[in-house]
């Protein structure tokens, strides 16, 4: 049943108002956190260099076009890729991620439904494609960290520290699946996430991709934080490592609106050994500043992308009927309950 076109048009201004609000609201937490620390901001002197500009901006921008790439190779390794929208993919994925500001990241869940019917995807799939690829994120964090802890180990420790990272990134990848089900036969209103077949192999790019990703992160942050304090390239694994952990720390912390105060008080705990306390609050601040400012233009970049088939103002009639919490609790229903049938990779089973 088709939704009235008034009642559309109206949907359509409430989220186009939900997106500036969210904008406006990071730029007034931003401008707090400003505030509140300014005493250890205002002693940051800039001195931006050419190759400390350029390094930050291209890493920055290249781990937030690689998110959507990992999105879009999940897609196509699970079936469900569809050649047409594959502009349209990087406007679905970084417009809904940008609502994780919204505390609970219940809008970000409800914005990828509604991205997700524009580009044929259910939104039992939806949530299942968000829930895995939150899942591999993890399991490439996790990668980086190892790595870089065994990079950073000194002496006779490092080739120590290297063997066990390498051994421990290999479980990870090989534990993940075997987890899942695991996970599916103790808790069985959990078995459909399971549902999503995608090889090892598939499972191994993704990884590989989200492990970029961190590590570019974490580049972007170190090249912004010499904009102000003249950090020795040899401090960069330890940086990239405390940016990964305190970057997951605020993405599990599901309360703060995308990790916000939770990331710059353990990057500050974290930076502390390698600057000064107020310079490593003040940094912590800096650096997201910078991060956001690149998302922001990057999200911006992807809105000129139109949606394959349809007028920008005609596709409310792909949007699940009703909003918000409701259709969230709908989509879990029925990714729980009516479990959706297994996509399976198109070079065939393992």
């Amino acid at each position: 049943m088709r939704t009235p076109i008034g009642i559309s048009a109206g949907r359509a201004r409430l989220r186009s108002l939900l997106r500036v609000l969210v904008v406006v609201a990071i730029a007034a937490f931003l401008a707090w956190q400003l505030h509140r620390d300014w005493p250890a901001v205002s002693v940051l002197r800039p001195r931006v260099r050419a190759f400390d500009l350029l390094a930050a901006l291209l890493t920055g921008v290249g781990a937030m076009l690689a998110l959507p790439t990992a999105f879009a190779v999940t897609l196509q390794r699970a079936g469900l890729y569809r050649p047409a929208f594959r502009w349209f993919y990087g406007r679905m994925w970084l417009q809904a991620y940008l609502f994780r500001y919204v505390p609970g990241k219940v809008m970000l869940v409800v914005e990828r439904i509604r991205l997700g019917a524009m580009a044929g995807i259910d939104r039992g799939t939806s949530v299942l494609l968000l829930a895995w690829e939150t899942l591999l994120l993890f399991v490439g964090a996790g990668v980086v960290l190892l790595s870089v802890a065994a990079i950073s180990a000194r002496g006779g420790e490092r080739e120590r520290w290297m063997a066990i990272a390498a051994v421990s990134a290999i479980a990870l990848l090989v534990a993940f699946p075997w987890g899942l089900r695991l996970l599916g036969r103790l808790v069985p209103r959990l078995a459909w996430v399971c549902s999503l077949q995608l090889r090892a192999s598939a499972q191994l790019l993704v990884v590989a991709i989200y492990a970029a990703v961190w590590l570019c992160l974490g580049t972007s942050f170190f090249f912004a934080c010499r904009f102000f304090v003249d950090l020795p390239v040899g401090t960069l694994p330890a940086v990239v490592f405390w940016f990964t952990g305190a970057y997951v720390a605020g993405l599990v912390a599901a309360v703060a609106p995308a990790g916000l105060g939770v990331r710059e008080g353990i990057l500050a705990a974290g930076l502390a050994g390698l600057v000064g306390g107020g310079e490593a609050v003040a940094l912590a601040i800096a650096g997201r500043l910078w991060l956001t400012a690149v998302e922001l233009a990057c999200v911006a970049a992807t809105r000129a992308v139109p949606v394959p088939g349809q007028k920008e103002e005609g596709h409310e009639r792909h949007d699940p009927p009703g909003g918000g919490a409701a259709a969230l609790e709908r989509a879990l229903g029925a990714a729980a309950v009516e479990t959706p049938a297994p996509a399976r990779d198109h070079a065939g089973a393992e």
